[in-house]
């Protein structure tokens, strides 16, 4: 899936909790970009990128279950530097468990969630 100035926006219905997303995000005219991942209600868990600090984050704080005990509600955040003005990114959502692959792998984030529905939606968009 390529996200650009032409299609700055996407939403895809998914069947279940697992799945996997190739992403590749071009960068120049943006301030960056949103992915929610697993959203059904409330009850989302965000990428978002920075253009100005090269920061990628992961948001859990509302990602389900998150009561359980106080660190788990979280902000999860790695460098990832644009190559030739784009972002690759592969993200394997299993369930519980999300893996980022930023530039094929330069960097990688693994974190958990425990969302309490299935068949969330994927929102991607660009920042203006």
């Amino acid at each position: 899936l390529n996200i650009n100035e032409t299609r700055p926006e996407k939403t895809i219905e998914m069947r279940g909790n697992s799945y996997r997303l190739n992403l590749t995000v071009e960068t120049k005219n943006t301030q960056g970009f949103l992915i929610n991942l697993l959203k059904n209600g409330d009850e989302k868990s965000v990428i978002s990128y920075d253009i100005s600090t090269q920061k990628l984050s992961f948001d859990r704080t509302k990602s389900g279950i998150v009561d359980f005990n106080k660190k788990f509600p979280s902000i999860e955040t790695m460098h990832v530097e644009p190559e030739n003005g784009i972002i690759k990114l592969d993200i394997f959502v299993d369930n519980s468990i999300i893996e980022i692959f930023a530039n094929e792998g330069k960097t990688v984030l693994t974190d958990l969630v425990f969302p309490t529905k299935s068949k969330g939606i994927i929102e991607i968009s660009l920042k203006k």
